[in-house]
């Protein structure tokens, strides 16, 4: 995505923000009155949350829907990995690939 992005192949859907990224991870700067009323984050918490562009900014912003709390074992590198790569995967391999315990699976890169 990153290569067409840059190019102007593959634009942000209408209304998103024209810097790239798509994945961020940080702590919570600030809520809207819907968000601090519906989503339990508070400013300061440690998040991620998977965006229609934007992430490459020093701020942005995600819907209150879209965003999970970071555990404290992983770092924000980390935590920016997983709301679109890890969890495509899960979703391709579990939900889409029925794949179950006990299952193996063969990954190429």
């Amino acid at each position: 995505r990153l290569d067409s992005s840059c190019i102007g192949q593959y634009p942000p859907p209408p209304g998103d923000s024209e810097i790239l990224g798509v994945e961020v991870s940080g702590t919570v700067a600030s809520l809207s009155p819907l968000a601090d009323e519906k989503s339990g984050l508070k400013e300061g918490d440690r998040v991620m949350a998977l965006i229609g562009g934007g992430g490459y900014a020093e701020y942005c912003v995600a819907p209150y829907q879209c965003i999970m709390p970071v555990p404290n074992e992983i770092d924000f590198e980390q935590a920016a990995g997983i709301p679109e790569v890890y969890i495509t995967a899960y979703q391709a391999l579990v939900w889409n690939g029925y794949l179950q315990d006990g299952d193996s699976i063969l990954i190429h890169a």
